[in-house]
């Protein structure tokens, strides 16, 4: 147990930061934000806001910066559970978030011209609404579970598994949520789709695979 006497001060003031980000949000737009919470069990949400002028608005930007957040958070967990104990400080931390920002920006943008050389905006734009969604809603849910795992259950390797697995899950939920509200438009264009998901997303799920199998839970 000594291995996980790490200081918790950063990660009590993100947590923190989250938190008023999250009440923040849900100060200024209580409606799109409970809708949102829902958007799990319910499409009005996605069919609301997909119509925005703007994907990414001030609202999905908040959320989004929310994600960066307390993934990195989760990153500094993991690493220091199955590896050794870092000593997080400032510099540290904002390369992390810098890293995840930059490879999500990257993979949005990205998206957005595989759209328009393939003469796809609508579904992929579409795609783009839809993961957003995801990373926001792991973002809301990584602040419970990092919280749990720091100071309820020592990094207890079991529970950062289970988030691992409970963020990917939701993540894929979202791909199928994705076909099944655009069927037809995911039909005509099938061979792009598979090409789609060979190339930009089913490299994630190899990594949480090999993760897994290096730690002994496949």
């Amino acid at each position: 147990m000594h291995r996980y006497l790490i200081s918790n001060d950063f990660f009590v003031f993100c947590s923190l930061a989250s938190l008023l980000i999250l009440t923040l949000i849900k100060f200024v737009n209580k409606v799109r934000f409970l809708d949102f919470l829902k958007s799990l069990i319910s499409s009005k949400y996605l069919r609301i806001y997909e119509k925005e002028r703007i994907i990414i608005d001030n609202f999905n930007g908040f959320l989004l910066f929310n994600f960066c957040l307390n993934s990195s958070v989760f990153v500094f967990i993991y690493y220091s559970c199955f590896y050794e104990p870092i000593k997080i400080n400032f510099k540290i931390f904002s390369i992390a978030i810098s890293v995840i920002i930059l490879i999500m920006t990257s993979k949005i943008f990205l998206n957005y011209i595989i759209g328009k050389i393939l003469n796809m905006k609508q579904i992929f734009r579409s795609l783009i609404f839809l993961q957003i969604n995801r990373l926001n809603y792991i973002g809301v849910l990584l602040l419970p579970l990092n919280l749990t795992i720091i100071f309820g259950l020592n990094y207890n390797p079991q529970a950062v598994v289970f988030t691992l697995l409970i963020s990917a899950l939701l993540y894929l939920t979202g791909l199928f949520k994705f076909v099944q509200l655009n069927l037809n438009l995911v039909l005509s264009n099938f061979l792009y789709f598979i090409l789609y998901i060979c190339t930009l997303e089913i490299g994630l799920f190899i990594i949480i695979y090999d993760q897994l199998v290096e730690r002994n839970y496949l």
